[in-house]
């Protein structure tokens, strides 16, 4: 029988953002520049660069820099666009680290704990030992991946600590007690 061999996936490619914020800053700040030179900034180049208009060269001027400040305040508005959108992956990529290194940590806590608990059930002093059953219990409640070898830890410890008694040795406990015969019930 073929046995497959599990693949991990890739996440998608991601597109560069940054490239592409920078592109559209560009392309927009371009078109800006291009439709202000063709309306308001043409107008006052035009007053400015001729004399003989009615328009003062200080009226052209002032034109000609309200225009010119138009299109930086239109290219500082697109580049703060872009940089917003960085921020705001960057949060986000933060966010993702920060969650799997919690996951991480939580693992290591669990594991952590379930070594100690071990370890307590090895201890001399009863209280200990069964300190160290109720935290193997409620570590296999909030721990899925360690549920499992809890409890084959838990059945293994109880198995070589309290073997059961042989089948003479049972039918005289449960006669002492006053009971059926076990296996009359079975």
């Amino acid at each position: 029988m073929e046995s497959k061999t599990p693949t991990t996936q890739k996440p998608d490619a991601q597109p560069n953002w940054a490239a592409i914020g920078v592109f559209v800053a560009v392309v927009l700040t371009a078109a800006s520049a291009i439709a202000l030179w063709n309306g308001v900034f043409a107008e006052a180049w035009q007053h400015y660069a001729t004399a003989d208009e009615p328009v003062p060269k200080t009226e052209a001027l002032r034109n000609l820099t309200w225009s010119m400040g138009t299109i930086g305040a239109v290219f500082a508005g697109f580049i703060g666009l872009v940089m917003a959108g960085f921020r705001t992956i960057s949060l986000h990529q933060q966010a993702k680290v920060a969650e799997t290194d919690s996951k991480f940590s939580e693992k290591k806590h669990a594991s952590e704990a379930f070594a100690t608990a071990i370890e307590q059930l090895g201890h001399d002093d009863f209280a200990v030992k069964l300190g160290a059953v109720y935290a193997l219990e409620a570590l296999a409640k909030t721990a899925d991946d360690l549920h499992g070898p809890i409890f084959e830890t838990l059945c293994a410890y109880v198995r070589e600590k309290a073997p059961a008694p042989k089948d003479d040795m049972l039918d005289t406990k449960i006669g002492l007690r006053g009971e059926k015969d076990i296996k009359s019930v079975i």
